[in-house]
């Protein structure tokens, strides 16, 4: 399902073909999710869910549809809450399939951008019992690379409840590494350029790890697939031979007349650096490049 959903990827132009209405239904929207990755559309939201949730009740098919929808608004400033709104609301149905898949919604969503109502959220889940180990693992997630104070007291706290628990304690144990992962200098969001852009490769590896977690009989005995996720780890610092550079938080200047600012609230720091979640670096000196990304070269 997977590898027919990353032949799709980024190509609407093929919601059309033949070979796109010989899908079966599961593989047809997430395949619809990936088509339109990033995009907000509405339109495309509205059809998945339609798609998933008339009819019999499929867990599976449920699931896979609220996975496909976060697809879709990944990374858009606007519809990223309207999806968080929704996968919220799925959870008055009371299905414990949709249960199990909300902290991994929340997770590809909030990627390494641990916002204190999401971690408010995923703890509050930790209580409902069969969702252990996917909302530890997505505390994980959202928390990679970051070093979350609050997120670690969180698991520490959690541990005497569920060490006895092979399932959970694995989770547990995987969450706490990806808490630290790098010391903090790295991160698994696959959104990059200022948000502007998704990476296939770190994309792929976040979403083939939670699409792991929807059978809960795979964890922790096929624990080697989470390994899918060092595709998606990438540096989240900026390094220079020598120099200083400003790092603030980046600013709208769309439309804006003359040379405005590209960030605000800027904070002086020498070389090398690491950049947070919602920051920009910016530097006086000619680079080669003309987006800062990883390591950043002068010119002469």
């Amino acid at each position: 399902m997977l590898g027919l959903g990353y032949i799709y990827m980024k190509c609407p132009h093929l919601k059309n073909t033949d070979l796109f209405l010989q899908l079966d239904k599961y593989c047809k929207i997430l395949a619809l999710g990936l088509m339109d990755l990033g995009s907000g559309s509405p339109t495309v939201v509205d059809t998945i869910l339609t798609e998933a949730f008339t009819g019999e009740t499929d867990a599976l098919l449920e699931s896979i549809g609220l996975l496909s929808s976060c697809l879709v608004g990944l990374g858009d400033t606007v519809s990223t809450p309207l999806l968080d709104r929704i996968c919220n609301s799925s959870l008055l149905l009371d299905s414990p399939h949709l249960k199990n898949v909300f902290p991994l919604c929340l997770a590809l969503i909030y990627t390494s951008n641990p916002k204190s109502e999401v971690i408010d959220t995923l703890e509050k889940s930790l209580t409902s019992g069969d969702s252990d180990s996917n909302a530890l693992i997505a505390l994980g997630i959202v928390g990679a690379g970051t070093k979350s104070a609050r997120i670690l007291r969180i698991l520490e706290v959690n541990f005497a409840n569920i060490y006895k628990d092979s399932k959970s304690s694995s989770a547990l144990i995987l969450s706490q590494g990806l808490v630290n992962l790098g010391k903090g200098l790295f991160t698994l969001s696959p959104l990059m350029y200022e948000k502007s852009l998704v990476s296939d490769r770190g994309l792929i590896g976040i979403l083939s790890t939670i699409t792991v977690f929807l059978d809960q009989s795979l964890f922790p005995d096929y624990s080697f697939l989470c390994y899918f996720l060092t595709l998606s780890i990438s540096p989240k610092y900026v390094v220079g031979y020598e120099g200083t550079c400003r790092v603030g938080k980046p600013s709208d200047n769309v439309g804006l007349a003359g040379n405005p600012n590209k960030i605000n609230g800027t904070v002086v720091h020498s070389l090398p650096v690491i950049l947070n979640t919602n920051e920009k670096a910016e530097v006086d000196d000619e680079v080669l490049t003309a987006y800062i990304e990883d390591v950043l070269v002068k010119k002469q």
